[in-house]
């Protein structure tokens, strides 16, 4: 009806649901009507008969009463009730208004190119499925029937998912029945709402690490909550730190929520698409005097650990915008002879934790004519071994203590120092046993 007065009684309902625009866009279609259109049929002249009664601009010239708000609302009553009438007299003749139940739809998909992946999981998920049928049967173990049914389940999916994903990889065609089981990826189809994202019923849920609970059932209707399991454990303890002081580092690494990832790529009909899914969380962290984290406690702190740097590169912040990248993952294959590459006057050592012998890479480092050194030290300072070289090998030096009459190396950690020349590079070596 194009009452100005009803709009701004509807404010805060058109800001919480952002509908201004659609009913911009019914005021500009109403008020644009020819008069041969208001005049061909009685009900667009019974709602052009009721806009006459909306409020004019210019009220100036109205008697005083006419000029309030009362009387302006008066008129919106009139108008309702009589359009009341009008709809009681026409609601078999129109189509009946209803609100949408929200339904889930995903028109395109996209599995990752990795079907060597999905195969290797098959593989495991067999192994599981064997293992399990090697148990003794016992009926009163429900949850073993659980795992088994899920497992077996997770099996189809992964086949399905390798072929998916082959056919990906190589360009081809999907067929319907592939459609048919991506669409099914969150949700089975055979509900009509998905309100409720925390509660899904799709295949996808399968392949999730899942306890047995009361609501266990032998179909395939099962369906619940998709939060990851949140993990930490330790991975490495360190006593003391590079002084010797009693430290009680303890390294470990967690699992946290999972995070929303969105990529750009061609869809099956070659054009450019944005697809949306989930990716794992990864955290580093240390505890002091030697303190292991239960999975609780990780939980407990879990929101003051920050993720490591390097995710940094494909993460956003919660506004939207890319963290500080404070390091970028080489993308080419590293060799053994790059991760040896003397850099920054160090030397690299493999294994860096030895029994017997080390070697010393020197592939890099540059040669020249003058005398060489080694020299091997505690961690005191201690000068272990020295040895001069007239002329260095080329490419590496295999270094065993007891080859140069110290056989009785105690464990610890020794700093290896080589000297050319005027210039002076090192690394470490750490004896065990």
């Amino acid at each position: 009806l194009g009452n100005d007065a009803a709009y701004h009684l509807l404010d805060n309902e058109v800001n919480k649901y952002q509908y201004a625009q659609n009913i911009a866009s019914c005021r500009y279609l109403f008020d644009n009507m020819e008069e041969e259109e208001w005049e061909s049929s009685l009900y667009n002249l019974w709602i052009k008969a009721l806009r006459t009664l909306n409020p004019p601009k210019d009220r100036a010239d109205l008697p005083k009463f006419m000029q309030a708000a009362a009387w302006q609302h008066k008129n919106m009553n009139t108008q309702l009730a009589s359009w009341a009438e009008l709809r009681h007299l026409t609601v078999l003749y129109v189509k009946q208004s209803y609100t949408g139940i929200p339904i889930c739809d995903f028109p395109d998909f996209f599995i990752g190119p990795r079907p060597e992946y999905f195969n290797a999981m098959g593989k495991i998920n067999r192994k599981i499925i064997e293992m399990m049928e090697l148990m003794p049967e016992s009926n009163s173990d429900m949850e073993i029937e659980y795992q088994y049914f899920m497992f077996s389940k997770k099996q189809e999916i992964f086949e399905k998912l390798e072929d998916i994903s082959r056919k990906q990889y190589s360009n081809k065609k999907l067929s319907d029945e592939d459609i048919d089981f991506l669409k099914d990826m969150i949700f089975d189809g055979t509900g009509e709402s998905c309100v409720n994202f925390d509660i899904v019923d799709g295949w996808i849920y399968k392949l999730f690490n899942l306890d047995y609970d009361s609501q266990y059932s032998s179909s395939d209707k099962v369906g619940g909550n998709l939060q990851p399991t949140k993990v930490t454990t330790d991975v490495h303890t360190s006593p003391s730190d590079e002084y010797e002081n009693i430290v009680g580092w303890v390294k470990h690494a967690a699992t946290g929520d999972q995070n929303y990832c969105t990529i750009v790529t061609e869809n099956m009909n070659g054009n450019p698409t944005t697809f949306t899914g989930v990716v794992n969380s990864y955290y580093e962290y240390v505890t002091e005097n030697f303190q292991r984290d239960t999975d609780e406690e990780w939980l407990a702190k879990m929101d003051q650990i920050p993720s490591p740097s390097f995710t940094n590169v494909y993460r956003a912040d919660k506004d939207g915008f890319r963290a500080d990248i404070a390091e970028l993952v080489k993308t080419h294959d590293v060799s053994v002879d790059e991760i040896n590459t003397t850099e920054n006057n160090s030397i690299g050592i493999y294994p860096s934790v030895f029994e017997d012998e080390f070697t010393i890479a020197i592939n890099s480092i540059e040669q020249n004519s003058g005398k060489a050194q080694i020299m091997m030290y505690s961690s005191t300072g201690e000068l272990i071994f020295e040895a001069e070289y007239n002329n260095l090998p080329s490419g590496q030096i295999v270094f065993n203590p007891a080859d140069y009459g110290l056989t009785n190396l105690t464990a610890g950690v020794y700093i290896i120092e080589l000297r050319i020349g005027e210039k002076v590079y090192s690394g470490k070596a750490i004896k065990i046993k």
